[in-house]
């Protein structure tokens, strides 16, 4: 007899906060539909030696630093519209430590269980895309926006915020 599979999980909810722009029940409110979380990488130069026998061999010595890329959302149209005025804050003459900000997006269950979330690293977090769908009457579209966060550093961490370890 085959054991019966785990159930699979899928993300239904997206929920956002972005510190000092929207407060969590605005953010809960924009109607994200999909979201792809930052890439990670890093380097671990391998060592090439000659072993033993003889033979090249190669070890991999020491992990550089991580590497991240950017977050994708989209979202139905913001009727506060947050994101715009993120964008506008950004586009201000000023110190750019002004302008990056605490990021939080929390990858939810049906029932609104986090299962995992992404946050940045500090106030790192940064807006660097912004646009939007365009219009056309005869399609009923629905306008959306897509935002594209970049950060200095990103945390990937259990649903209640804890590490995994």
């Amino acid at each position: 007899m085959t054991p019966t599979p785990p159930p699979v999980q899928t993300v239904s909810h997206i929920l956002v906060n972005i510190d000092s722009v929207a407060t969590p029940d605005q953010m809960s409110q924009l109607l994200f539909n999909s979201c792809t979380p930052p890439d990670w990488s890093v380097e671990a130069p391998k060592h090439i030696f000659h072993g033993n026998s003889g033979q090249p061999e190669s070890i991999i010595s020491a992990v550089q630093n991580p590497t991240y890329g950017t977050m994708t959302l989209t979202q139905g149209w913001d009727p506060g519209n947050v994101l715009a005025i993120w964008k506008n804050l950004i586009e201000q003459p000023g110190d750019i430590s002004t302008k990056k900000k605490q990021v939080t997006v929390q990858f939810c269950d049906s029932t609104g269980t986090p299962l995992f979330q992404w946050m940045t690293d500090g106030a790192c977090g940064l807006l660097t895309g912004f646009s939007h769908t365009g219009s056309d009457a005869s399609s009923n579209g629905v306008l959306t926006i897509t935002a594209t966060i970049d950060a200095d550093n990103w945390k990937l961490t259990k649903g209640d915020g804890s590490d995994f370890s």
